[in-house]
């Protein structure tokens, strides 16, 4: 599929310093934090919403238009 993706795209469960030494570090990749203003019950929604989609298995996935980003704004909404 190469550059413009088509691949399958999975939640996953790894501790958040994993990832940050796997995009920082070993990609040489930016990462950026925001602090989300929700309430508990909104941060508890937004966990079962999170553990739905782990357990639904495979997303599409494309660099383009369907990335990370689309993919983490979209279970924010």
């Amino acid at each position: 599929w190469g550059l413009f993706g088509g691949y399958v795209g999975r939640y996953d469960l790894s501790p958040y310093y994993r990832k940050v030494n796997e995009y920082a570090f070993s990609e040489s990749r930016d990462l950026w934090e925001y602090r989300l203003g929700l309430s508990e019950a909104e941060v508890a929604q937004l966990v079962r919403h999170l553990w739905e989609l782990y357990g639904q298995g495979g997303l599409d996935y494309y660099f383009l238009d369907e990335n990370c980003s689309f993919q983490i704004l979209t279970a924010l909404e």
